[in-house]
């Protein structure tokens, strides 16, 4: 028995050695490749957190000596920037390891000026510090700017000036700068100039994402805006809102026609943005968009102000389509308490001009039962894979408003969850 036990942990040896031969034997690109897979939330599964991430990618490095550099390299492709007490401590870790940084591929900068941490002039400000550290990444390909209670204007001249931003494909700015926007203005707070914003993308000769999330009261107003060239993106995210409650406050609709006059719309793949579809100029935006893929619009005021009609009309010809979100709501994950004041012919208009070409479809317009059965029926028999619609049932007094998923018989396999739907873009 002894004998048959020790032969058998003699044989798990010689397997485990051979096998941990033939790890360090995968070639370096197969090796990279495995690690940007386990890494990456573009892999196997999405981290819930930069920690997480980096945690996986360090145990990544620690399995053998032969998959150190591209754990390494896991380690420090995105690279994380907040308030800090000693930031000249931080630069001088940049020189002691630069050659790390030659791996970074991605930068999330936050100033919080309550934390005396902003973005303004001298040794130890935000701006002074993260153009150091951005300097030493010569590969960076994506930058998040979070301007928390103080727009990062001053950030973006500075680092501008600073450093080469034509590889620069993806950007992301985040310019929450008050709980109440409108009296942080009265009371002094600075605001986002859009022409420090534009002339800023415009030196990002390699742009193709481009996201920008703020209240419209963050940016400022001057009297002029130059039209210079067109910026040209695949993507274009603009979550504009305005502290008013009522769309009679054109303000946040101003602030969005201003952006999308300044972008290459014919260009755009895929398009995200919070819109006011009762106004004409976003018709005659949309209609430049010839060539869009993903389309996703969040009526804020529940289409209160018309605008069905026109967007049936538009997506019949939006021919290259296979992704279409709808959201009738301000916050895009809260459905609507009561359906809406458009008719049924309206819906019927609306769900009969989506194009066949859709495979992923989400729709938070509330619709009849019935009207939304008939559509899964016969588009889940096309194209049509995975769908998430908001319904109620027109025959009770005081309809309430839910949502259900429906899916093509050979999605069946794949476990689709409604909190974590394919089409956040």
């Amino acid at each position: 028995m002894d004998q048959q036990l020790g032969s058998s942990t003699s044989a798990d040896q010689h397997a485990s050695a051979r096998t941990r031969a033939l790890v360090q034997q995968l070639p370096v690109d197969v090796v990279a490749l495995i690690a940007y897979f386990a890494t990456s939330d573009d892999g196997l599964y999405t981290h819930e957190s930069a920690d997480d991430l980096r945690r996986d990618a360090t145990s990544f490095a620690r399995v053998c000596r032969a998959w150190r550099a591209a754990g390494t390299a896991a380690v420090w492709r995105e690279i994380h920037l907040k308030p800090d007490p000693a930031p000249t401590a931080m630069q001088r870790h940049v020189e002691a390891h630069r050659h790390l940084f030659v791996h970074v591929k991605s930068a999330v900068i936050v100033g919080d000026t309550r934390q005396g941490y902003g973005w303004g002039p001298g040794p130890d400000s935000m701006a002074t510090t993260s153009c150091a550290v951005l300097a030493a990444c010569p590969n960076l390909v994506r930058l998040e700017v979070h301007g928390k209670y103080e727009p990062p204007g001053p950030f973006l001249r500075a680092l501008e000036a600073s450093i080469d931003l034509a590889k620069l494909e993806n950007v992301f700015l985040y310019f929450p700068i008050h709980d109440r926007p409108t009296q942080a203005r009265a009371f002094g707070v600075p605001v986002v100039s859009p022409i420090v914003v534009f002339r800023f993308l415009r030196a990002c000769k390699r742009l193709q994402y481009f996201f920008y999330y703020g209240w419209a009261e963050a940016v400022s107003d001057p009297v002029s805006m130059p039209l210079d060239r067109r910026i040209k993106v695949q993507t274009l995210r603009l979550n504009i809102s305005s502290a008013a409650t009522s769309p009679h406050d054109l303000e946040a609709h101003h602030h969005r026609m201003r952006f999308l006059m300044q972008f290459d719309l014919a260009r755009l793949v895929k398009f995200r943005a919070h819109v006011h579809l009762g106004r004409d100029e976003w018709w005659v935006a949309l209609r430049r968009m010839v060539n869009l893929e993903h389309l996703a619009l969040v009526e804020e005021f529940g289409f209160e102000h018309g605008g069905i009609d026109e967007l049936a009309t538009y997506l019949v010809d939006c021919m290259h389509l296979s992704r279409f979100e709808l959201y009738s709501t301000r916050e895009s994950q809260v459905l609507p308490d009561a359906p809406s004041t458009a008719t049924h012919a309206q819906l019927q208009h609306l769900l009969d001009s989506i194009p066949h070409s859709v495979t992923y479809l989400i729709l938070q317009l509330p619709f009849p039962v019935p009207m939304v059965e008939s559509f899964a029926d016969v588009r889940l028999e096309g194209a049509l894979r995975v769908m998430s619609v908001a319904h109620f049932d027109p025959i009770e007094l005081s309809p309430t408003v839910s949502s259900s998923l429906y899916q093509h018989p050979d999605e069946d396999r794949f476990d689709v969850d409604l909190d974590d739907f394919p089409f956040y873009f």
